[in-house]
């Protein structure tokens, strides 16, 4: 790939990953008490995150495979196209059977699309560089979605939705603007690598690790909209209180991470006394 044209890659990838970001996180403070106005117990409010959830992580796992397969571009726009289709349809549902069904298939664009624009980052040469573009925009969309999110939800809670299909469809637009870097052809078959790879028990422990980071991070998204609400504070006053999470992590990523090669990750992650 020429220099002009990587250049424009990494421009093209940094504005997709602020896009998608912002897209998901604008729903954050608004969607838990979205769900309640249908009348429903906290029981279903996370029973919605729940499968949701379940339905992009199962998905991901194959995700990978299909991106290598039939290229992770393609896979990738396809799951923008649904990820924007039902944050649409979410906007338009009037109970929460249909929500619940929206949401899930919702899960379905974001299973496709997570793992292959990773894909497409890691494409490049410089990976580290492409990464740290990208990560750094996803971090700019989380921090300004839950408050763009809060305030708009402060006149509609449904507003953030059509807001989010919004965003999901211009990054998708935006995705045609790249070059895709071939994937080099793997030999493996697809269950043979995921055998492989249950054997390792370091890849086992690192996965029983991000599981339970992820659980915290997914129960915050739920508590802290239902709590504001009890303490009486509105939709924006809730979006500021994650954004300001968002803002701190992305903050803390750069000097965490240098500490993190001189001390050792491992010692970093959960400060060992000996």
């Amino acid at each position: 790939m020429k220099p002009t044209e990587q250049r424009k890659a990494y421009l093209v990838l940094t504005l997709v990953g602020f896009l998608e970001t912002l897209a998901f996180s604008i729903v954050h403070p608004v969607l838990p008490l979205y769900v309640e106005s249908f009348g429903v117990s906290y029981e279903k409010v996370g029973l919605l995150f729940s499968a949701y959830s379940l339905t992009w992580a199962a998905l991901q796992v194959y995700t990978g495979y299909l991106a290598d397969r039939f290229g992770r571009k393609r896979v990738a726009l396809i799951g923008f196209a649904l990820y924007s289709i039902f944050a649409l349809l979410n906007y338009t549902a009037r109970s929460f059977t249909q929500l619940f069904l929206f949401r899930i298939l919702q899960g379905v664009g974001l299973g496709l699309l997570g793992p292959s624009v990773l894909g497409l980052v890691a494409g490049f040469g410089e990976k580290g560089k492409s990464f740290a573009f990208y990560r750094a925009a996803n971090g700019a969309g989380d921090v300004l979605g839950p408050m763009i999110g809060g305030l708009i939800g402060n006149y509609s809670l449904r507003q953030p939705f059509l807001l989010s299909a919004f965003a999901t469809f211009l990054a998708g637009v935006t995705l045609l603007g790249t070059k895709e870097v071939k994937a080099a052809e793997s030999k493996v078959r697809f269950f043979r690598a995921v055998s492989g790879l249950l054997r390792n028990r370091a890849f086992l422990l690192l996965c029983m690790a991000g599981f339970l980071a992820e659980l915290g991070y997914a129960s915050f998204t739920i508590a802290i909209p239902m709590a504001g609400k009890s303490f009486g504070l509105s939709p924006s006053q809730i979006g500021t209180v994650l954004s300001s999470y968002s803002l701190s992590f992305a903050l803390f990523q750069v000097p965490v991470g240098v500490y993190a090669e001189r001390a050792g990750k491992r010692r970093l992650v959960y400060f060992p006394r000996s």
